[in-house]
């Protein structure tokens, strides 16, 4: 019987031993591609933003908040159009950064700065024989080595604490342990490929933690509740930082409508629906009348809350299909796929209406006048946009010379 204990208590030591390994190595390789996952989709973001809008001191600013973003982040490199960037001051760091040059694919290097994770930026070029990937740029992120190494570190010692809680229970108890951590690693087993999964996964994020988090419910070891909980803060962090580079690269901060930038990327798909399916447009270009005198008399600030209201105002009351652009200073662009012009109009009717309501607390209302054309009946054969909107335009200052607070859609 003792011979029998004895050997239990040797073939449990090494069934925890060997499983434990087991565990390390798959944790250590789903860390690898993590922070993988976190270079390629923070790089592909940085470099979808410099295509809409390229300007150095931007560059600068998203590397550093990239780099607080990802507190595990020691330093973050980026090459485009043949100039270095860095997320601060990292003469320090450089030497490690030069391994990224000429990689082809994605690399990560343990070096003595930390773990080094190199992402090449590849474009796509098509020609009528064949798609050509040509190298852009890099992008780079140096994780500190600390983290991953405290993590193991912590769970070793306590996997050697539990071990020797282990031997000093009686025998009877030894199944039901065996048991017990048998399943555990079964459990986390099932997380780490379902968080493999989702990391390849990029689009499908919906309910990724109220699945993450039944896995760690059934956990009996805290350790590893810890490493799964790093892991739903750190995709969080990423999802948080893919969002704000998103909406900063398209929408206006004041009123909330889309941008210059994400008209231009709009025109063009538009264009090319109209032309294939030639369904009517309409495009309505709204002024705000008097809004210098507004400014002068009252200050900027009234002049921003004009603004914002009649922002406010238009996404309220536009379909999800349309689209409203803050086109100039006081011009505000609105577009309406599948609209006849006498349907636009009165939606911008309704629009002036309800603007016309507020008080500002200058006196009296504040108006807009508005232009509205059509394609087809102001355009037979429509080229650009850029066409209806100059139509647009010429009869918003019609309405602006006959008086304002007027939409004309003649002339």
């Amino acid at each position: 019987m003792i011979k029998r204990a004895i050997f239990a208590f040797i073939l449990s030591g090494a069934t925890i031993f060997f499983l434990s390994t087991v565990l390390i190595n798959n944790f250590s390789c789903l860390y690898e591609k993590h922070l993988r996952y976190i270079t390629a989709l923070a790089g592909k973001n940085l470099y979808d933003t410099t295509q809409i809008y390229f300007n150095d001191l931007l560059i600068k600013q998203e590397l550093k908040n990239i780099k607080s973003e990802i507190s595990s982040s020691k330093a973050v490199y980026f090459r485009i159009n043949a100039k270095n960037y860095f997320s601060s001051e990292e003469e320090n760091y450089k030497q490690s950064f030069n391994l990224c040059k000429n990689i082809t694919s994605e690399k990560i290097f343990y070096t003595t700065d930390g773990i080094l994770v190199c992402y090449p930026i590849y474009e796509k070029f098509a020609s009528q024989l064949i798609t050509e990937r040509k190298r852009v740029g890099i992008f780079a992120l140096l994780f500190d080595e600390n983290v991953l190494n405290d993590i193991l570190f912590q769970w070793i010692l306590q996997n050697i604490a539990l071990f020797l809680i282990f031997l000093v229970f009686s025998g009877f108890l030894f199944f039901e342990m065996s048991i017990r951590i048998h399943k555990n690693f079964t459990i986390l087993n099932k997380t780490i490929v379902f968080v493999e999964n989702l990391l390849k996964e990029v689009e499908v994020l919906s309910n990724y933690k109220e699945k993450l988090r039944n896995y760690l419910k059934q956990v009996y070891f805290q350790e590893f509740k810890q490493v799964g909980v790093l892991i739903v803060e750190l995709i969080d962090r990423v999802i948080t930082l893919t969002e704000n580079l998103r909406l900063q690269a398209i929408r206006d901060s004041l009123t909330g409508l889309y941008n210059r930038n994400y008209f231009n990327q709009f025109a063009e798909k538009v264009l090319g629906l109209i032309q294939r399916h030639k369904f009517p447009l309409s495009v309505a270009m709204i002024d705000i009348d008097d809004f210098k005198f507004i400014n002068d008399n009252f200050g900027h600030q009234k002049g921003d809350e004009v603004l914002k209201t009649l922002g406010t105002i238009v996404l309220k009351s536009i379909r999800k299909s349309d689209l409203a652009v803050r086109f100039g200073g006081e011009e505000i662009l609105l577009i309406f796929p599948n609209t006849d012009k006498r349907t636009a109009s009165h939606v911008v009717d309704r629009i002036k209406k309800e603007f016309y309501k507020f008080d500002f607390g200058i006196g009296k209302s504040v108006t807009f006048s508005a232009g509205v054309a059509n394609f087809p009946e102001d355009v037979k054969e429509l080229q650009s946009l850029d066409e209806l909107i100059k139509i647009a335009d010429r009869r918003l200052y019609i309405a602006k010379r006959t008086g304002k607070n007027k939409i004309v859609i003649e002339g």
